[in-house]
């Protein structure tokens, strides 16, 4: 055991003992008063009753002893009971907010009066009583007794009062004791020698400790040799939370794009004479689009691309957020636009304290039967509609603002639906504006008319291989540039 410690355990022991000492010293000092208080209390009214009460007990007037007897219980705090009777105990007058009344009765009639108007205490013996101490005092006029006056009051606001003493105390004098020790911990410290001091702390980084600074004020060799530590100190302790943060992130990169993954549908549903096909490649390990495909009921499924403004981990939670609400929404049955307006709902309350966080949406709703699609926008990029029959390929406008910009009213107002039949040999493609983004720094992007002139190249072709022929349209189109978006496509087709 090194002097410093031995000092701090001297030192912290007598700081506890005069803390404890004075603590106790207080809560004696506090209980006495409150006994005090209580004592004094309790023989002024008692002899407030007895000067009450001589008047009634000579006029033998039984209504104003009752309501005397009741109005002192009744309004006195701690007071449990207050008694007048003569001295044979043919008239009596108890009021009591205790419940075994006949009990109490007997105990009072076992006390014996005072002859005197000097106010006697004591304590009454029955367990159940045991926290009531009785203040009677005799009733006497013209030098004769007419009876006797008690008044009953309860300790237990006396204990009351001492447990919040106590509750008051035991912090205080636990913060003292640790202010104190800390106190002197650090004057201890300061008398050591710095010799002392650089000794602990190389051993302390030989134990891996890298977060403790090492430095001494003096300006002579032991202050430079602490200055070469404490650099030497900060440079490991450099490598080291950057190896960490390195292992953390790539760590939880790895969650997010395993749920992320995992989200995604596996299993697109199958309709007779549809057939659905989706490409979905984040510009980081994880990305702020997604898309979804799911059956509603039997005669509905819904179908839908969305981008979230941010990317990395933050994007992706409110990715799968913005999923999950979607789902609950459109699978209770709500029509397109009131899906969207309760998601807006929803969002504006959640990103409140971040209006840069915001999500475009295409929500769409395919009857399978009648082979119409509903198509609903939240500031999301028109969906592309290729027509078979009419040799057709342009935009479906459905209008509508991004979730969680603006108020409910006036984001339900600005939805505009639109429909389109799908007949064979028609297709509907979805997309995030990281598609028409691509490129942009080299040529202006590639656009909505790059992409409705790649889908005019290749609208014949199945699903998969629509997709697969935009998406090598983008990548010539970037040449070496890196892609900075996430590239999502949705594609629906008649066959």
């Amino acid at each position: 055991m090194n002097l410093r410690t031995k000092f701090i355990l001297w030192t912290g022991t007598l700081i506890v003992v005069i803390i404890t000492l004075t603590s106790a010293l207080i809560f004696d000092q506090g209980k006495k008063a409150l006994k005090d208080e209580r004592g004094l209390r309790g023989i002024s009214l008692a002899k407030h009753l007895m000067g009450l009460s001589r008047e009634p007990l000579l006029l033998k007037d039984d209504l104003a002893l009752h309501s005397l007897v009741g109005d002192i219980v009744k309004n006195e705090p701690d007071v449990v009971y207050a008694y007048v009777g003569d001295l044979a105990g043919k008239r009596v007058f108890l009021a009591t907010s205790l419940e075994n009344r006949d009990a109490l009765f007997k105990e009072i009639l076992s006390i014996k009066p005072s002859g005197s108007e000097k106010v006697a205490l004591q304590r009454l013996e029955a367990p159940y009583f045991s926290d009531i101490v009785d203040f009677s005092i005799g009733i006497a006029a013209q030098k004769k007794t007419l009876g006797v006056a008690h008044i009953g009051i309860s300790e237990k606001g006396i204990k009351a009062a001492l447990a919040k003493i106590r509750r008051k105390i035991v912090p205080f004098s636990l913060l003292s004791i640790v202010f104190f020790v800390f106190l002197a911990f650090g004057l201890i410290t300061l008398a050591v020698r710095p010799i002392g001091y650089l000794s602990s702390r190389a051993l302390a980084v030989g134990e891996g400790d890298l977060e403790t600074p090492i430095f001494l004020k003096q300006r002579d060799e032991l202050g430079h040799l602490a200055n070469s530590l404490d650099w030497m100190v900060k440079k490991l302790r450099q490598a080291h939370d950057e190896r960490i943060e390195k292992e953390k992130l790539k760590k939880e990169m790895d969650i997010a794009r395993q749920i992320q993954q995992r989200l995604l549908p596996r299993n697109i549903p199958e309709v007779e004479g549809i057939e659905f096909a989706a490409l979905f490649e984040p510009a980081q390990e994880i990305g702020g689009d997604f898309y979804d495909i799911f059956p509603i009921d039997e005669k509905r499924l819904g179908f839908a691309i969305g981008d979230v403004a941010g990317k990395s981990i933050s994007g992706a939670l409110l990715m799968v957020l913005v999923r999950t609400l979607l789902r609950a929404e459109a699978l209770d049955g709500k029509d397109p636009k009131e899906v969207l307006a309760r998601l807006n709902n929803f969002l504006r309350a959640e990103l409140a304290e971040d209006r840069r966080r915001f999500v475009t949406l295409q929500y769409n709703v395919l009857d399978i039967k009648a082979r119409s699609i509903t198509c609903t926008s939240a500031g999301h990029p028109p969906p592309i509609f290729m027509s078979a029959s009419e040799k057709t390929i342009k935009p479906v406008h459905a209008k509508g603002i991004a979730l969680g910009v603006i108020e409910d009213d006036h984001f339900s107002r600005a939805l505009v639906e639109k429909k389109v039949k799908l007949d064979p040999g028609d297709a509907l493609i979805l997309y995030t504006d990281g598609i028409t983004d691509v490129a942009y720094s080299k040529k202006g992007g590639f656009g909505e008319e790059g992409l409705i002139k790649s889908l005019n190249n290749c609208h014949a072709k199945k699903a998969h291989d629509i997709l697969s022929c935009v998406k090598h349209d983008l990548k010539s189109y970037a040449g070496t540039l890196a892609i900075e978006d996430d590239l999502t496509m949705l594609l629906i087709k008649g066959k």
